[in-house]
């Protein structure tokens, strides 16, 4: 089926040229630093640098060593400059892109990890984290975020022109045969005020002595948060062993059965069959197709009209798109796909105002998008030699469109926003005995991140949390998130909900952290598949930033039995 992977695959090579500019800044600064006598020496700057404790494996994209002298002993001190690099590319529209929401997430529990390492191991360190993109195609607490999980947080200016830099970027790497011809050409426009590339360095040059100059302050945010990150380190470690023991012993497979389940096959289990009626609800495109390629011929002559005489493909696609009825679901997914054989642009790729991937396929659209969005549609049609309406009804009408339609079915079966059988069977199996609510319906503060409170922008609740409420005394007595882990991702996923476990086990009051929730757990179901044996490091994360880790439901019961085995208090 055709895919972002294309995109994605841009976005690597993207990703690893912005990371050879800034590991040849970070030498060409630590040259400046040794040549006016500012430092003693360094060794040279290096990429992808991998860390692996008991609760993390990550890779950190530069380190640094710089020799400094220690004015109050008159000896040799050595500095490490640990760094993070992110790149966004941004669009036309200058809209922010939900999707990187996970990043920051992980690149800040990056950061506080290591912080912690490295203060353990008593190391001289700092931390430096790198954005090289438009600064609005991001959310504004991202900023405040990365300035107080890092020593030094640096932005390009508003005269860096994101878009020409990585065009220029990727001129000057098809230009170099080996990376010191790379290093060269970089050195040859630092000075070019013509050059993108040459703007951003000496930028980042600059701010980067600057920072040295003031003595490269610590953030007392991120330490602050490095020492959180360590209390819960060193009070659960027996829980951490626990949960380990847990997680061998596999997986419930809620997701697996219930993606099987959406494909055709049947099951008996009452709580199955409970959530499936939710996820047809929540997605109804998944029981649309399923039903239109079961008679293919007789939804084609019913749902396809004929084109109109001398209509344009333009007109046609347009007529199409704006079919208000359940078609539509299916109809637009085939306009974007059937064009292409292999890759798809993302939606804000197209610069249209008020298109998102969230109404994108199910929205109602003003004529002018519609316009737009078919437009569009056309070009791409018109470049694969279907230049007819009657051409276009061809292909909607063929064998291939029924083969995109089922892999459009089996994709969006295991993914997207509305697809949670994870949560929906924890929920069912729970509501026997607990209420399952959204914190609205308690008395409970709203699960904010406590980076609200570093900064001024906005930050919204997390979505995809709710109370346990016991049904006879009506209290809360746990936050559930119930989640489903893919192998792949595993340790991906453990770092982002690890952000979203220590901002909501916590608050940030008047220079304090406390616990917002008091004796009421953080509960994190994993659901994962019956075979799979997660990464011992991922699930120590997942518990030292705030979680009660759960993959059994037998477990979990009994777990929440304790809690709510607690006697009442008696009043007078």
């Amino acid at each position: 089926m055709p895919s972002h992977m294309s995109v994605q695959t841009n976005a690597t090579v993207r990703n690893q040229q912005i990371e050879m500019l800034i590991s040849f800044i970070m030498n060409r600064f630590a040259d400046q630093l040794k040549e006016s006598g500012r430092i003693i020496s360094y060794e040279p700057c290096i990429r992808q640098v991998l860390v692996e404790r008991e609760d993390c494996k990550d890779i950190f994209d530069f380190l640094l060593e710089i020799e400094l002298e220690d004015s109050s002993s008159q000896s040799a001190v050595k500095m490490e400059l640990w760094g993070q690099v992110t790149c966004y590319k941004g669009n036309k529209l200058r809209k922010p892109e939900p999707n990187k929401t996970y990043e920051i997430r992980e690149t800040i529990v990056e950061g506080l990890g290591l912080r912690r390492s490295l203060q353990e191991q008593q190391a001289s360190f700092r931390t430096i984290h790198i954005t090289v993109g438009p600064t609005d195609y991001t959310y504004g607490w991202f900023a405040d975020a990365k300035r107080s999980a890092y020593d030094l947080s640096l932005y390009p200016s508003a005269q860096i022109d994101s878009q020409a830099l990585f065009k220029e970027m990727n001129i000057l790497s098809s230009s170099s045969r080996t990376e010191e011809d790379y290093d060269l050409l970089l050195a040859n426009i630092i000075d070019n005020s013509d050059s993108q590339v040459g703007k951003f360095i000496a930028e980042t040059l600059n701010e980067l002595c600057n920072w040295f100059n003031l003595g490269m302050p610590i953030s007392q945010m991120a330490d602050a948060q490095s020492v959180l990150l360590d209390q819960l380190y060193q009070s659960t470690k027996a829980k951490v062993l626990e949960s380990i023991s847990a997680s061998k012993r596999g997986g419930k497979g809620i997701k697996d059965t219930a993606k099987k389940v959406l494909l055709g096959e049947d099951t008996a289990d009452p709580l199955m069959l409970k959530t499936m009626s939710r996820l047809w609800s929540g997605n109804p495109f998944l029981q649309a197709s399923l039903e239109a390629e079961s008679s293919w011929e007789n939804w084609v002559s019913k749902e396809i009209p004929e084109p109109e005489p001398g209509q344009l493909l333009e007109q046609y696609i347009c007529t199409l798109w704006r079919r208000v009825d359940s078609s539509r679901l299916i109809l637009r997914r085939l306009l974007l796909r059937i064009h292409s054989k292999d890759t798809i642009e993302y939606i804000q790729d197209t610069d249209i105002t008020g298109l998102t991937e969230h109404n994108l396929y199910g929205g109602a659209h003003s004529a002018s998008q519609s316009y737009l969005i078919s437009s569009y549609i056309a070009t791409k049609f018109l470049n694969s030699g279907i230049d007819s309406p009657e051409k276009l009804k061809d292909i909607l009408k063929s064998r291939e469109s029924v083969a995109l339609l089922k892999a459009s079915r089996r994709f969006e079966a295991g993914n997207g926003t509305n697809i949670k059988p994870s949560f929906f069977y924890v929920e069912e199996a729970l509501s026997d005995q607990y209420d399952v609510v959204d914190f609205e319906r308690t008395n409970l503060e709203a699960p904010i991140s406590y980076y609200k409170e570093f900064g001024s922008s906005s930050v919204k609740p997390y979505q995809n949390m709710k109370v346990i409420c016991d049904k006879r005394r009506c209290h809360p007595i746990a936050i559930l998130k119930a989640k489903y882990f893919r192998n792949q991702e595993f340790a991906r996923r453990a770092k982002e909900e690890s952000f979203v476990g220590i901002t909501t086990k916590y608050k940030y009051v008047e220079g304090e952290f406390l616990e917002r929730y008091q004796n009421i757990p953080l509960i994190m179901f994993v659901d994962m598949s019956q075979e799979l044996v997660p990464p011992a490091y991922a699930v120590c994360r997942l518990v030292t930033a705030g979680w009660d880790v759960y993959f059994s439901i037998q477990e979990l019961k009994n777990f929440l039995s304790q809690l709510n085995s607690i006697p009442e208090e008696k009043t007078d």
